[in-house]
């Protein structure tokens, strides 16, 4: 398989989970999905896989809310390391 056959599977894998996704999302929430997109394309795959793992395995069951899925990104996200200056 070429190098340009693979994009494209990884694309129509990446669309088929994106559909499944927009079924367990709010309006509101889907609207934050696609900002985050548009942001950071490697979050968004993060979330897309999180969400099809999720729906799979029966945690999601029906749409989330926009607060729910803001609860689910806090989640998904790493920790921030603290710095400290020292003068």
């Amino acid at each position: 398989m070429s190098s340009e056959e693979e994009n494209i599977e990884i694309q129509k894998q990446l669309q088929t989970l994106e559909n499944t996704a927009r079924k367990y999302l709010s309006k509101e929430a889907l609207t934050r999905y696609f900002t985050i997109k548009s942001a950071n394309q490697e979050f968004a795959i993060q979330i897309l896989i999180f969400i099809s793992q999720a729906i799979n395995q029966k945690y999601i069951k029906e749409k989330l809310s926009d607060e729910e899925f803001k609860e689910l990104l806090k989640k998904l996200q790493a920790p921030k390391k603290d710095f400290k200056v020292i003068r």
